[in-house]
């Protein structure tokens, strides 16, 4: 008999949706849930399924959890409430609860359990740290002091202050997905989604090296966005700055494109939207998490 963090594994491996396009797959099956029966991002999928596996290998112990079928709602309120008392922030909260609700839709769509083990009542702290920005010179400061440790996480910095992307889609940029004569680069996103942003500065493409398909990830190993991560930590310590990750660039980007819509007469709400495409959501009202 498999254990249930083996269950677990496989019940997320039966529902994978990598590779394929969110939108696309709702296109094709009109009304559906809100909550679809695939998991399409790869680091959505890795993070539900951490939870999930911390919370059996939680109800193994604690309750002698031996089959997901076995599962009840106080066994998840018991497990959130520790989670709350742990401190954790509201938003990761919210995904622990998202990721406990893709576990019960499974295994009710594998017909391991006939009606949801989630409790009817079960609500979590709301709100979220806003993700503001760094300041231009902040910003500078701090990627020149990443430069001198690893020039080449520097330039994957200035690529998400300039451009706007995430880091996992800067380090991934594909030099067959830039057009060089327009300065513009199709950035592939969450749930397979690709957009066409602008590159403002043209000085990113010349430092390009063109020869290779990945410029920006040089051959480096998985955990390179890790280690860029960690120099931003260190570098904010040592120039006292608040640390707001290697998030605070694209958050820098997105902030520097809004005010400048708005200067060239553009309305806040089209700015807004338009800012909104260039980040990969679509929801306009997300720009707020970035720009105030």
């Amino acid at each position: 008999m498999s254990s249930v963090v083996q269950q677990t594994n496989y019940l997320f491996s039966q529902h994978r949706g990598t590779g394929q396009s969110r939108k696309a797959w709702r296109d094709t099956h009109p009304g559906f849930s809100r909550m679809a029966p695939l998991t399409f991002a790869w680091n959505s999928e890795r993070r539900y399924k951490r939870v999930c596996c911390h919370f059996a290998k939680d109800a193994q112990t604690g309750y002698g959890l031996r089959e997901i079928s076995e599962i009840k709602p106080y066994m998840i309120t018991a497990y959130i409430d520790g989670r709350c008392a742990a401190g954790l922030s509201p938003r990761t909260l919210a995904t622990e609860v998202t990721a406990l609700r893709r576990l019960d839709l499974y295994a009710r769509l594998e017909g391991w359990t006939k009606s949801s083990f989630m409790p009817e009542d079960l609500t979590v702290p709301h709100g979220s740290r806003p993700r503001y920005s760094y300041t231009p010179e902040h910003a500078e400061q701090i990627i020149k002091h990443v430069e001198q440790r690893d020039p080449a996480a520097a330039e994957v910095l200035r690529w998400q202050n300039v451009v706007g992307p995430r880091i996992s889609e800067a380090v991934c940029l594909q030099t067959d997905r830039i057009n060089f004569e327009k300065a513009t680069v199709a950035l592939k996103g969450k749930g397979g989604k690709v957009r066409v942003v602008e590159i403002p500065d043209r000085a990113l493409l010349d430092r390009l090296d063109r020869s290779v398909r990945f410029p920006l990830l040089q051959g480096k190993v998985r955990n390179w966005t890790r280690h860029i991560e960690k120099l931003v930590a260190e570098a904010c310590a040592e120039l006292d700055i608040k640390c707001l990750g290697t998030h605070g660039f694209r958050a820098s980007a997105a902030q520097r494109a809004l005010d400048d819509l708005v200067e060239q007469g553009v309305s806040e709400r089209e700015a807004r939207r338009q800012v909104s495409r260039m980040l990969g959501h679509n929801r306009t009202s997300v720009t707020n998490s970035y720009a105030p």
